[in-house]
């Protein structure tokens, strides 16, 4: 390790022997590495500990100025050459004189309950891992899994702790990209049926929770499969994304749209009762029959719809249940003779 660091020095020739391979490992490691002396904030869990502090987070979190002497208490004695590249620092110098300008301001409670697990440990497992976020010196936002451990020659209890961290930003945003295509149907940006019915899930719970007024509504697209037939699915797939642009158009961004399959779409509409509701329908409708919704070489096409809407109630105590009531009301619409709207 480093020759300067006076707990590194080594009487003994085959300990500056191993000193010489540590340190070449250090330098060569694939990884971004920092050993850092956690010395004095293991002093002061001790000496917590000693006073009666029994929950030794909840102490530091019940007060920000406690939370930041935590990292007070952290010095950073070296980094590798891929730290100084993974922090944008121009020299070793730099990263040890500004490393705490690293930390998120708004998330050292990530490393709190990192220091309180990693004193948990037993003495022969001093090993811990935590996500948080960090910053480069540059000011670059970067997801972080950060793995600390002991060396089991530190002179003194914490006062080598070697930290690798893996910028995880890149994988993290791949893994929230596929958990936002696995909610939405591809072709109109809507959520699909089973991330609207778990939304939808949420919801009811809330209102029914706080006595709150709640309605749903589904649409269908009347004489859909004419589109079909007449002009192709590539015609109908537009048509069907252009609707569900009028629809988003039309309702708040705290309103849940989906669709649950072919020309059927879906809308909960939380704090709204069944007048506004009607009221949010009757301005799609107008909208549709004001402007095409697709255009073609020789024709433009227009939609109607047909709207079933059924308003929270005793009795209704699924999505399920809520569901059906408003697909009741679009049947009877339906039936009527489409282009209108009736309620459950």
């Amino acid at each position: 390790m480093h020759s300067a660091d006076p707990s590194l020095q080594r009487d003994n020739p085959s300990e500056a022997i191993a000193s010489v391979s540590d340190q070449a490992l250090f330098e060569l490691a694939p990884v971004t590495l920092s050993l850092t002396d956690h010395s004095a904030l293991w002093v002061t869990f001790q000496a917590l500990r000693a006073q009666g502090v029994q929950d030794i987070a909840d102490y530091f979190l019940s007060d920000p100025r406690r939370l930041q002497q935590c990292w007070q208490e952290v010095v950073l004695l070296r980094v590798n050459h891929r730290a100084l590249s993974m922090y944008e620092a121009c020299s070793e110098t730099e990263m040890l004189a500004r490393f705490r300008e690293t930390i998120h301001p708004e998330r050292p409670a990530d490393l709190l309950h990192w220091f309180v697990a990693l004193w948990n440990c037993h003495s022969d497992l001093q090993h811990v891992s935590c996500d948080t976020v960090r910053y480069s010196l540059k000011g670059k936002r970067m997801d972080v899994r950060l793995h600390a451990t002991v060396l089991p020659d530190s002179p003194s209890p914490w006062s080598r702790v070697l930290i690798s961290a893996e910028d995880i930003t890149a994988k993290l945003a791949i893994e929230k990209e596929n958990e936002r295509l696995a909610c939405i149907d591809h072709l109109t940006n809507l959520s699909n049926r089973r991330d609207f019915i778990a939304k939808a899930a949420t919801e009811l719970s809330r209102a029914q929770r706080y006595n709150a007024p709640l309605t749903i509504l589904m649409i269908d697209l009347d004489h859909f499969k004419n589109v079909n037939d007449c002009f192709g699915h590539h015609v109908g797939d537009r048509v069907l994304a252009a609707f569900a642009g009028k629809l988003r158009h039309c309702v708040r961004e705290v309103d849940l749209t989906g669709r649950l399959g072919g020309e059927e779409f879906a809308v909960l509409l939380p704090n709204t009762c069944a007048r506004e509701a009607t009221d949010v329908m009757n301005r799609l409708r107008d909208e549709l029959a004001q402007s095409p919704v697709e255009s073609t070489d020789k024709h433009s096409i227009f939609l109607t719809i047909s709207v079933g809407l059924a308003e929270l109630a005793p009795g209704i105590d699924s999505v399920e249940a809520f569901l059906s009531k408003a697909d009741s009301a679009l049947y009877t619409a339906k039936r009527s003779g489409r282009n209108r709207l009736c309620i459950g």
